[in-house]
Order: C-alpha cells, then structure tokens, then sequence
C-alpha cells in the first residue's frame, strides 16, 4: 500500500514566488505604517516607483493573468478614476495639486492591479494577511515609542502617532486588530501563532481607544457584525473578540486618562501607565490565549451542541437588542424627536462641546463635517460633471465655508469624489467598490469553511476602511489604502486556470507602470527639494531659495513651492524675489488667495495702492471669511499696510 505523504509548508522561496503579487508590498506597510502613514508626497511617491519597479520585474518573471468578471471590472473602474483626476488637471484652478491627486490615484491603482495580475495562493495570501498586523503592531509600537520621548506630540490628549493623526492611527489600528482576531480563533492557524494574534489584536484595540477617534464607534460595530455574519463558525469568532473586548474595557481608564491629564497639565505620567497598561493586556491576552487555544485543540464539542449553542447565542443578540431598544426608548422617549435633536448637533459645529466631558466619546456632534459636506454638494451642483479637480476642494470650500476651517479634502471619501471629480468620480467610485464586493462574493461563495474565513479576514481591513473613511479624509494615507487594496484583490483570487497570456500582454503593464513612475519623478523630485529648503530656510536661507528654485522649475504646475519661495524671499530681504514669486504663484493656482494677499501687501509698501487694493479685492473673494484679510483691509487703503512677512507668519499660524 502506497502512503500518501503529508503535505509540507512552503519554503519561503515557494511563499515568495507563489505570493509575489502580494508579498512584495509588504515593505511599503512596515515603511509607511512608521512613517506618517505616508501622507506626504515625499514618502508616498517612492512607493510608486517601487511598484512600477514591481510589476517591470513579475512581467518577464512570471505571466500574468487576465482579470475577468467583477475583477477586471473593479480594475478598470479604478484606472478610469485615475485617469479622470489625471485628466482634471486640464479644469482645476490649481493643476499642480490635480497632479498630486491624480499620481496618489495612480498608486492605488497600482496597488490593486498587481495583486490582479499576479494574485497568490493560498498559502501567500496567509502569510500577507498574518503579516498585516504585525506590520501595524510595528509601526504603533514606534509611535508609541516617540509619544513617550515626547509627550507633547498627542493632540488635545489624543494619540496621534505614527500617523499623526489621531484618527488615522485609530483607523490603522483597527484594521490591524480585525484580520488578527479572525486567525487567531481559526484551528488551521499554528497554535503560537494564535495566541501571538490574540495578544496584538488586543493591544492594537487599546492603542485606538487612546486616540479617542469616535469615527471608531460605528467602524467597530458594523465591521465586527460583517466578520459574524460572514466568517464560518460565528461562536468561534465570538471567542477572540470577547477576550479583546474584555481585557480593553479593564484597561481602558488608564488609556482615556491621558487625554484628561494632558487637559489638566503634564500627561507623561498618564503616558507611563497607559503603556504599562497596554503591555499588562498584551501579556493577559497572551495568557488566555494560550488556555483558549489549548483548549480548542484538546476538546471537540458534538456539532448538536454546537449548533443548540449557536442558536442560543442568536437569540440572546436578538434579546439583547430588544432590550435595549426599550431601554432607549424609556430613556430618551420620541425616537424622532430624539434624531432630530442629535441632527441639530451635528448641523452646528461647537467644539468646547464636542471635547466636553471626561472623554470624546461623550461629547457632542457638532464637528465641521456638516459644513464640508453641504459645501461639497453645493459644489458638485455647480460643476456636476468636472468638479474642482482633483485635491482642489480646498479652494472651492474657502468660497462657500461658513466656518474658519480650511480642509484640504472633504472629510468622506463619497464627498470628496463628487466635490473633486463630480458625478463621474463618485459613480466611479460607487461602481469600483461594488465590484471588488462581488469579487469577493464570488470567491467566498465556493470556498470551504477555513477559505471564507481567509477571505474575510482579508476583506475586513478595506471593510473597515470604507465605513470609516465615509466621515474623514483616510483615502489620503497610503498607509491605510494600500494594504487594503491589496489583500482584498488578493482575496478574490479563482481556481479557475488563468488564461493564455502572450510576451506582448507582459509588455503592456510594464509599459504602463515605466510610464506612472516616470510621470511622478517631477512631483517627488520637487517635494523632496521644497522639503530640504524648509529645514534651511532659517539658518540657510540662500541654499534654501536655490533648492526652492530647482522645485519650481523641476514641477511647472506646483505652485506651493513659488509659495515658499516667496516666503523665504521675505525672510531673508529679498523682497523684489518675493513678488516674482507670490506673482508665479498666483499665475500657477487660479484661486490662490495668499499669493493675492502677499502682492497687495507688496504693492502697497511700495505705494502702489490701486493695484493693492484690486489684488486685495481678489483675495477677499476667494476667500471672504478669511479674519486675516479684514485685518489687513484697513491698513492698504489707508497706505499704511502691515508687513508681508507679518501677514505670512499671521497666515500659517491660523491655517487659513
């Protein structure tokens, strides 16, 4: 009788080569997971260097398939948007940002063909999916690292590193959390492996609760009911996420307290314990694991009772939630009238009330988000098939705002599509994430039980991100959509066999990426140099406006490098340098405001008034709320106009 030899683990040359689609990116989420989530252009664009590099390399390695179905629809409604922000730099005021959009645009999408193209077992797509929190574990532990050596970095007491921002990081750790929690309570993974998940699962969860994101609120609850209602063996899963949720809410007085004693004076003690605190709970869910998963391995339950079990657990969800509906009812009466009262709050932005209260989660909901959002439909009515033009909200919503903030993008992924890109992105968009679901769908559908939960545990991170996304700027962090986009296309991989593909058909995507990296090496080079002459421009200021220079002429759309040119060129003296500047400045942005704003001020030191008063009428009408400009207003018509250098300073300081 012939013995039919067990199945070994991949070696990690097999893993890499099977996984490459997915595997190689994996140095981007470390990369950007510690570094500012990659919101800068000088951290993101290398990355579309090194996926076009990439794809140049698996073309002649390996054949790539042909995206078919909902896949190669998902694909194509994703190069479409890219290429529509690419194309909206033809109508947006300022086209050097439209070029900036359309690049970061052209990053997701590469992140999505890749894994498409070249999509992994199913061995690789474990492997990146158990790698993907340990690669948040890693960039929060450096985060949390620089908050300690610098208590000064949380916000209003909120975590906000690595990300730098507390919602960002909130959202970078939930996504981490979601995919830990779902292997760690599945028997196929390696029994260390599981209590190692559970552990960083747990501490990821606590290190959102210190950022006080309240957008985490409903992201929680609608991504853990989607990893029930879709992950086999839902009393399973209840296991990991009652451990979590558990050992969180021991801690969790500790980590709120830090935003309390940062209100109240020096938060680095808080800071100490909150740490303390997160490691206890690393080390207590390390400990129940291992008696969890012990457990599991050593006892098997009749499937009846399984089953009796499951149904129980239904029932009481459904009683549970009974209750607390006539619990709400009993306690705030009319429903509606209830609603209506909480969409007041909402609709009036009041931020001592929102930051009221012993922690955020209490507060109100009178945010600005109302005003961004009602801004970008106003917006969209004006310009309902262009838009502003890619990243060119903020502009448009200095002309319609009826608060003093000045966003760069709408706070909502839905908003900001159509504000930027009109009806035709926000369809696009519409019509890329429901075909990357019905990907998913089709491939979830035939799996056995172990490959629906490798699915899902994919698909909760980009799950996550879109909930969450819906109410903030996240699609601006590649180091959130990158991953995402990534395991999810790499979860609707088919066991269907690929298609012939000919030498020409590698050819194409290599081209296309040649010609994406290529087309960014202005924007980075640019940045990189703007950047450089910032850390100079106090102690250096004449290699500062040589480096400044160099960004202007590298990049002849980007009209912030002109800015800070003109800017440096106050500070050092310069001042016929500074109107060349602030002058290519306003040429390059249409709806550039402070470059308006610094030429009459220029102007009017010189006593040219009329033209003073005229380029200050212009900024007054691209930016009419602005207290700045009526500050100034007075002293250019009485010729007694306030220094330039003083207006900048005055303007950075208020973010206007």
């Amino acid at each position: 009788m012939t013995q039919v030899a067990a199945p070994r683990a991949p070696r990690a040359a097999e893993l890499l080569y099977d996984g490459a689609g997915l595997l190689l990116t994996v140095p981007l989420w470390v990369w950007w997971a510690c570094w500012r989530g990659a919101l800068p252009t000088t951290v993101w664009a290398p990355g579309v260097i090194y996926l076009a590099a990439v794809v140049v390399v698996l073309a002649f390695a390996r054949p790539p398939e042909r995206p078919r179905g909902a896949r190669l629809g998902a694909l194509v409604a994703l190069v479409l948007l890219a290429a529509l922000a690419g194309l909206s730099m033809l109508w947006a005021a300022d086209p050097g940002a439209a070029w900036v959009g359309a690049e970061r645009a052209a990053l997701y999408a590469l992140a999505l063909a890749i894994p498409l193209l070249w999509p992994p077992g199913a061995a690789a797509l474990r492997a990146g999916v158990t790698i993907w929190p340990f690669a948040v574990l890693i960039g929060c532990v450096v985060g949390l690292a620089g908050t300690l050596a610098s208590p000064g970095s949380l916000v209003t007491g909120r975590l906000a590193s690595p990300i730098a921002y507390p919602n960002a990081t909130a959202a970078l750790c939930l996504m981490g959390a979601f995919p830990a929690i779902v292997l760690a309570a599945r028997r196929e993974t390696l029994a260390w492996l599981r209590v190692a998940l559970l552990a960083s699962a747990g501490t990821l969860a606590g290190i959102a609760l210190l950022t006080q994101s309240r957008g985490t609120v409903i992201g929680t609850v609608l991504t853990v009911a989607a990893a029930l209602a879709f992950c086999p063996g839902r009393l399973r899963l209840c296991v990991p996420f009652g451990l979590v949720a558990l050992g969180v809410l021991i801690v969790s007085s500790s980590l709120l307290d830090v935003r309390t004693t940062d209100e109240a004076g020096d938060p680095r003690g808080a800071v100490h314990q909150a740490i303390a605190a997160l490691i206890a709970l690393a080390l207590a869910l390390a400990l129940a694991g291992a008696t969890y998963v012990l457990i599991d391995r050593r006892v098997e339950p009749p499937r009846e009772l399984v089953a009796r079990a499951s149904r129980l657990a239904g029932r009481v969800a459904i009683g549970l939630a009974l209750l607390a509906a006539v619990a709400f009812l009993i306690a705030e009466g009319n429903p509606f009238a209830w609603a209506n009262a909480r969409w007041s709050d909402f609709k009036t932005p009041d931020y001592k009330r929102l930051e009221a209260g012993g922690n955020r989660f209490s507060g109100g909901l009178g945010s600005n988000r109302y005003d961004y959002w009602r801004a970008s439909v106003g917006i969209a009515r004006d310009h309902p098939l262009a838009g502003t033009g890619a990243d060119n909200f903020a502009s448009a919503y200095l002309e319609r705002r009826r608060t003093l903030k000045a966003p760069i993008w709408a706070h909502s992924i839905w908003f900001t599509a159509l504000s930027e890109l009109g009806v035709p992105g926000f369809l696009l968009l519409a019509a890329f994430l429901a075909l990357l679901a019905l990907a998913l769908a089709r491939a979830w559908r035939p799996a056995a039980p172990a490959g629906r939960a490798l699915i899902v545990a994919a698909a909760l991170p980009g799950f996550y991100f879109v909930v969450h996304s819906s109410g903030d700027f996240l699609q601006a962090f590649p180091a959130l959509v990158v991953p995402a986009l990534a395991l999810a296309a790499a979860a609707t991989f088919s066991a269907a066999p690929p298609l012939v593909v000919r030498r020409r058909t590698r050819v194409v995507p290599a081209a296309i990426a040649l010609a994406v990296a290529l087309s960014v090496l202005p924007v980075f080079v640019s940045e990189h140099l703007a950047a450089g002459a910032a850390g100079q421009a106090g102690s250096e200021p004449a290699a500062a406006l040589d480096k400044l220079d160099s960004a202007v002429d590298i990049d002849p759309l980007n009209s912030g490098a002109s800015l800070s040119q003109g800017v440096v060129a106050l500070r050092a003296g310069r001042t016929a340098l500074a109107e060349r500047a602030f002058a290519e400045a306003a040429r390059r942005d249409d709806k550039g405001w402070f470059a308006r704003l610094e030429l009459a001020l220029l102007a009017a030191s010189r006593g040219d008034r009329a033209r003073a008063v005229a380029l200050l009428d212009q900024a007054c009408r691209l930016n009419p709320r602005d207290p700045l400009l009526a500050t100034v207003r007075p002293g250019v018509q009485s010729g007694r106009p306030i220094d330039p250098l003083d207006a900048a300073r005055r303007a950075l300081a208020e973010g206007g």
